[in-house]
């Protein structure tokens, strides 16, 4: 048996040994399954889990992804002691980082800036339960949440510092617009959220609370690997997959992706023809 184990032990050390061959984008897809990989691990201290810290800490857009994905399993009591410990070293050795060379923002200061969207979603939070108490239609709810934006919670209209998106960390959002934000017609009352962005344009985000979030992220993620995958191959189906990220067992937000009817896609098809 124990025999077993130290070959099992040197097959793993191997896998990741392949691992260290992908790019970034590679590792990005399957980022997901590799966390959860880390269940598997003999220790809590791997050399899987050092090697996916050790690569987020090369590109703010794994770091903050990674950062979810183990935020998320902290609530499973089964495996929470050894995810809040990789959780542990990504903070300590994202905190030691320098600033980079050509003027990037130092560990602590991107640190916090992944910090700020555990905040931003806290709020998210708050402000759901307050329009779910709002009794009436959809559009008394719409009207709560409007006041909310531009009352109690006027801050979330203009961020102090820009926040990364959590659903694409490489966007800056600086604050939400409350009169392009909305409520979806449905139980759970997702929020329809505009952000302003840094660059100075806007972008979409649906938040929803009560639904397993995760189910529809490993969903979109695996049609994703396959679009990359055919892609390699010569074979470009034009997919566009929206961001889809958990963060927590029941809450989430989703990248909006506005409709268009037929007609527009016609039109669009013909001019890429």
């Amino acid at each position: 048996m124990r025999d077993l184990q130290e070959r099992l032990v040197k097959v793993r050390a191997y896998a990741v040994s392949v691992l260290e061959r992908a790019d970034d984008e590679e590792l990005q897809c399957y980022l997901l399954q590799l966390v959860q990989a880390l269940r598997f691990e003999r220790s809590d201290k791997s050399r899987l889990c050092h090697f996916l810290v050790q690569r987020s800490l090369r590109n703010i857009e794994l770091a903050s992804f990674l950062r979810w994905y183990v935020t998320v399993e902290l609530n499973d009591p089964a495996y929470a002691k050894r995810f809040y410990c990789t959780y542990e070293i990504l903070e300590d050795n994202m905190m030691k980082l320098g600033a980079g060379a050509n003027g990037d923002e130092d560990g602590l200061k991107l640190w916090q800036s992944l910090v700020r969207q555990t905040e931003l979603t806290a709020q998210l939070c708050l402000i759901m339960r307050d329009v779910r108490t709002v009794r009436g239609g959809t559009q008394k709810k719409i009207e709560k949440l409007r006041q909310l934006l531009s009352g109690l919670l006027s801050e979330l209209t203009y961020f102090e510092e820009p926040i990364r998106s959590p659903v694409a960390p490489g966007v800056l959002i600086t604050g939400i617009v409350p009169s392009e934000s909305s409520i979806f017609k449905s139980a759970l009352h997702p929020l329809r959220l505009t952000f302003r962005t840094a660059s100075g344009g806007s972008c979409k985000i649906i938040f929803k609370k009560g639904d397993d979030i995760r189910q529809d992220q490993l969903v979109v993620q695996m049609v994703s690997l396959m679009d990359r995958l055919l892609k390699l191959e010569n074979l470009d189906l034009h997919l566009t997959p929206y961001r889809v990220l958990a963060t927590g067992q029941d809450e989430g937000m989703l990248e909006f992706i506005p409709s268009s009817s037929l007609a527009q896609v016609d039109i669009l098809c013909k001019k890429l023809l």
